[in-house]
């Protein structure tokens, strides 16, 4: 297996290479299911989930807003506050 140093840990804290940081993913998602179950709003999922990587050392950006493109139609996510598309020439 192949792997890189990706995160570089605060105060100097031990780097970690992708596959660590993808099992402690893993780890918190599996976590987060088992103890909440199904049901809850995808909000509930999303605060915990921060949570618990938080705690194992990781950092998540939450809702970050990206532009959607396809042939038909762009979204801005900043015009997705108005309800706005318009045609990609």
């Amino acid at each position: 297996m192949i792997s890189h140093n990706v995160h570089k840990g605060h105060n100097g804290a031990k780097s970690m290479t992708e596959d660590e940081i993808a099992k402690q993913i893993l780890d918190a998602a599996f976590r987060v299911h088992t103890k909440l179950g199904p049901g809850l709003l995808e909000s509930v999922y999303e605060v915990i989930m921060a949570y618990e990587l938080k705690k194992r050392g990781l950092t998540a950006d939450r809702q970050k807003p990206m532009p959607i493109m396809s042939r038909e139609a762009a979204a801005d996510p900043a015009a997705s506050q108005r309800h706005k598309t318009w045609p990609v020439n």
